[in-house]
């Protein structure tokens, strides 16, 4: 991952339901997510795909799931459906460093 102020590389694997990191190694001075904490997690490409997927009209804009990038543990939460037309607008927040950001588009 890229996020313009660092980069790296991740390997999960899941086993039970629980994310785990391939690199044990924490070198980002955060404390470790715990297994009980990582239950139900996605990686970040997964939860992209659940928000641009194809999908029934009643089920968009209704995502709230907890994700695992191999170091952080996140929340994707979009609760709110906009229609213009033939484009339907999400909205939601997803808390990254900290931060409230508010979501945009599908």
């Amino acid at each position: 991952m890229n996020t313009g102020g660092r980069e790296s590389r991740t390997r999960l694997t899941y086993s039970g339901g629980v994310a785990r990191s391939r690199d044990p190694k924490d070198n980002t001075g955060q404390t470790r997510v715990s297994d009980a904490e990582k239950a139900g997690v996605v990686d970040p490409l997964t939860a992209l795909f659940m928000a641009m997927r194809d999908q029934p009209t009643a089920g968009l804009c209704k995502i709230d799931q907890k994700i695992f990038d191999g170091k952080r543990l996140t929340r994707f939460d979009l609760k709110t459906k906009t229609v213009k037309g033939d484009q339907v607008i999400c909205s939601g927040l997803y808390p990254a460093g900290g931060r409230v950001q508010t979501q945009g588009s599908r």
